[in-house]
């Protein structure tokens, strides 16, 4: 189902909430070589907020996040990310 619901998670960019029969299929993907990977992180829409709609971390610091402090850190700084008057603070 798309979202066309500003209360809907993934709105503006019409993302597919995970219920829905072939969500899956709406999912952005790519390839990689594998020679200099150091490690892979599979994260939700709603995780990915803090580089992609927040803009309150590069994707390299989010995933530095998760490997030096844990995904409950980078929980923790999206929730605070999504208090408007503290975006401001960061």
């Amino acid at each position: 189902m798309p979202a066309t619901d500003p209360g809907t998670p993934g709105w503006p960019n019409e993302d597919f909430t995970a219920v829905a029969p072939g969500a899956a299929r709406h999912a952005t993907t790519g390839t990689l070589r594998r020679d200099g990977l150091r490690g892979v992180g599979l994260l939700s829409d709603g995780a990915t907020r803090i580089t992609d709609l927040y803009h309150l971390l590069s994707w390299p610091a989010a995933i530095d996040v998760v490997r030096d402090h844990g995904p409950a850190e980078l929980v923790r700084q999206v929730r605070r990310g999504q208090r408007p008057g503290l975006r401001a603070l960061a």
